[in-house]
């Protein structure tokens, strides 16, 4: 059985900010709200109530404008959101390699490789498909979730979440609004996700030998990029994910980030190093066009790469419109 409504003494009360948020609520956004979970109507028609909650913030170690406020999501929303979000992106992840079989010319084309050639090369395995890092965006209707575009590695974003929901928890008004909820609350942070994710998908003999060692690949890295600002804080929760994957994975267990460019990797008989240290997984904040090296590395099974060559291709909002294409062809 789900709580009862709040006592209305709970909420602090301010009539003009109650009347300005009464004036913007309908039924038919209150059940929009309630399609998430209980929880989410109980805190909107808790904060229209709450000055502190009315305004917006700016954080100066967040990168992009800050929602003010937090949406929460039933069990049984969020298995439909995943189920939505996987289908999508099992869906789109094999699109390149659908339509270059169904229109090879107009896949060379459409795509902008330079032949056919390396499109069949970039879409031979291993070509990181399998192990793409993504997200979608989507928008919730009546009749399910509609996909918008799906991101992947290198124009992922939302990696400054975790930042946001420590600010948010942070603030005294939603931090009591919280203390009071019977529920369960979590929050899934994608650094945090990242790596466990990055541990299940490693081979097995590297897992076997307890050590994982990644790094993370950026076009523009200063000197003190990293010792600053939104450097240092997502730099700070990287180490902190990194080491609870670690010691998730098991007693002796060790793992190892760095943050370089792609001229401070060497490899040497398909493995990549970062100066003796060899690295298990490159993850790429940036769109790149790997050094051959790397590449062949990756190709033969030295490194793992997230999302590799093929990142660009998937990414691309054209994919959502040759999906229909080929859905109506075949």
């Amino acid at each position: 059985m789900m709580p009862q409504e709040k006592p209305a003494e709970l909420m602090p009360k301010d009539a003009s900010a109650s009347a300005a948020g009464e004036d913007l609520w309908s039924a038919e956004l209150e059940q929009a709200h309630r399609d998430l979970s209980e929880l989410d109507v109980r805190f909107r028609r808790y904060a229209m109530r709450a000055p502190e909650l009315l305004r917006g913030r700016k954080y100066e170690d967040m990168l992009y404008a800050a929602q003010a406020w937090p949406t929460f999501i039933g069990a049984r929303k969020l298995a439909e959101f995943k189920r939505a979000s996987r289908s999508a992106c099992n869906l789109l992840r094999t699109i390149p390699g659908r339509f270059y079989r169904y229109d090879p010319a107009r896949a060379v084309a459409l795509y902008q490789v330079s032949s056919a050639a390396e499109l069949e090369m970039l879409l031979s395995p291993p070509n990181g498909s399998e192990t793409f890092i993504s997200r979608g965006d989507f928008i919730s209707t009546p009749q399910g979730f509609k996909c918008i575009e799906f991101n992947f590695t290198a124009d992922l974003g939302g990696w400054e979440a975790g930042v946001l929901a420590a600010h948010l928890r942070g603030v005294p008004a939603l931090a009591s609004f919280l203390a009071e909820q019977p529920e369960t609350l979590c929050f899934n942070d994608p650094i945090a996700r990242l790596f466990h994710y990055i541990l299940d998908t490693a081979p097995a003999e590297v897992i076997a030998k307890g050590a994982l060692n990644v790094v993370f690949v950026m076009y523009h890295l200063e000197q003190d990029e990293l010792a600053t600002g939104v450097g240092f804080e997502l730099s700070g929760r990287t180490l902190q994910a990194a080491a609870a994957a670690a010691a998730a994975a098991g007693a002796g267990f060790s793992t190892a980030v760095h943050f370089c460019r792609y001229e401070d990797l060497t490899t040497l008989h398909d493995r990549v190093y970062f100066g003796k240290t060899q690295i298990h997984a490159i993850v790429e904040l940036d769109e790149y066009d790997q050094p051959p090296a790397i590449y062949q590395a990756f190709k033969r099974g030295g490194v793992l790469l997230f999302d590799g060559p093929l990142g660009p291709l998937a990414s691309t909002k054209l994919n959502l419109a040759l999906a229909w294409e080929l859905a109506a062809a075949w």
